[in-house]
This record gives structure tokens, C-alpha cells and sequence, in this order.
């Protein structure tokens, strides 16, 4: 009779715990998706801004740049756009940086943690760390393959400074350094999430992932539906 006792609450430990995990699991899956639309979001009104500031009326939502007033979609969405950029005031790709520095110097120092701050320190520092570097590597991998520029915020704005100082490996820096900042950064919370103990359950990485990809349908849809239009 105690053996069978010790076993039934063997069970109901292991299945509670289960539970917990699974339970983890989804609030960390629904704190990576918003956190990677909201960030995105900021990245695009950083274009916003930066574009009003330099005399360019454009619309922003949470995908693409277009023309103020319209909507992915509409056929003058990206009239007199071009694939490159006319000023090197860009605030889209340093909003990006700025939040994965500051959420990684705040995960590596942070001394006390609770679950919920545990998930949003490190999501946003996780998160932001791929937001770049992922078509980063996917743009200078593509462009050396097809030898043809695969273009990416930073490469534009590589670009344009290449274009206007007449140095030729000024083309790659902004690319380099969102690489090398979004690595080092990525690294960095990798470690530091080894020691957080909320951060120790089954499928952390794959609802990660699964939060990434998931994240690109739902911003493609607010970007049909939400739009700021940056006036001059």
C-alpha cells in the first residue's frame, strides 16, 4: 500500500511538472513573437523618423517603407522608391543594435531574477540579436554566390557611403558591424541564459524559433492594417 502511495505521488509530481513546462513553454513562445513584432516595429519607425528628419514623407508599419497614405498592396505603394538609399541618417538598423547592447549588458548584470523578467530581459536581448543578424548573413552570403548586391538596410546604406567617400570596402562595414555586434551579443545572453534557472526547460529553442518564423506572418498582416505616416 505505500509502495503503491509513493508511486501515485511520484506520478502526480512528474506530471504537474509537465504541466509547468509546457506551461513555460507557450509564455515563452507568445513573449518571443511579441517581442520580435514589437522590436521590428521600433526598427521600421526608425526609418520612419530618419526620413521625415531628411524632407521624405513615407508610411511605416512592420514590415516595409512605402509612400504615405498607401498600403502593401496598392499600386502606388513603392512609387519613386529606389533599391538605394539617398541619406546616411538611418535610424532603422541602429534602433536594432541599440536594444540588443542594452538588454544584453542588463541580462549579463542582473543579479536577481524572477520568471517574467527572466523571459522579457532575455527575449528582447535574444531576440534583437537575430532581428540583423540573420539577413545580414543571408545578404553577404547571397551577394557573394550570385556576385550580385543582395540589398539589406546595411547594404545600402553600405552603398551610399561607398559611393560617396570612393572607398570601395566601406560597401561592407555596416554589414560587418551588425554582424559582429549581433554575434557577440547573441553569445553573450547564450551564457548568461545557462545560469538562470527559468530559464531551464524542454523546447526553449525550438518555441524560440518557432516564435522567429511565426512572427514574420503576423508582422506581414499588421503591415497591410497599421501604417504611420511620417509627414514632413
Amino acid at each position: 500500500m505505500e509502495v503503491f502511495q509513493e508511486t501515485k505521488e511520484i506520478h502526480e509530481v512528474t506530471v504537474m511538472k509537465k504541466r509547468m513546462e509546457i506551461k513555460k513553454l507557450f509564455i515563452w513562445f507568445f513573449v518571443c513573437l511579441l517581442i520580435f513584432v514589437f522590436s521590428t516595429f521600433l526598427h521600421e519607425c526608425g526609418h520612419g523618423l530618419s526620413s521625415q528628419m531628411n524632407g521624405v514623407p513615407v508610411s511605416t508599419g512592420f514590415n516595409r517603407v512605402g509612400n504615405v497614405y498607401s498600403f502593401p498592396g496598392d499600386a502606388n505603394f513603392r512609387t519613386g522608391f529606389e533599391d538605394t538609399q539617398s541619406f546616411l541618417l538611418d535610424f532603422g538598423v541602429p534602433v536594432t543594435l541599440f536594444l540588443t547592447i542594452v538588454f544584453t549588458i542588463v541580462l549579463c548584470t542582473k543579479k536577481r531574477w524572477g520568471s517574467f523578467s527572466a523571459f522579457v530581459i532575455a527575449g528582447f536581448s535574444l531576440c534583437n540579436s537575430i532581428i540583423r543578424l540573420v539577413p545580414c548573413l543571408i545578404s553577404v552570403i547571397s551577394s557573394l554566390l550570385t556576385q550580385t548586391l543582395h540589398m539589406e538596410d546595411e547594404i545600402q546604406t553600405g552603398q551610399l557611403l561607398a559611393t560617396q567617400t570612393g572607398i570601395g570596402w566601406l560597401l561592407a562595414l555596416p554589414a560587418i558591424i551588425s554582424i559582429i555586434v549581433s554575434i557577440v551579443c547573441l553569445v553573450l545572453s547564450l551564457r548568461k541564459c545557462r545560469t538562470i534557472e527559468y530559464l531551464h526547460f524542454k523546447g526553449i529553442w525550438i518555441a524560440f524559433c518557432a516564435a522567429y518564423v511565426v512572427s514574420f506572418v503576423m508582422e506581414n498582416y499588421l503591415d497591410t492594417v497599421i501604417r504611420i505616416n511620417w509627414i514632413v
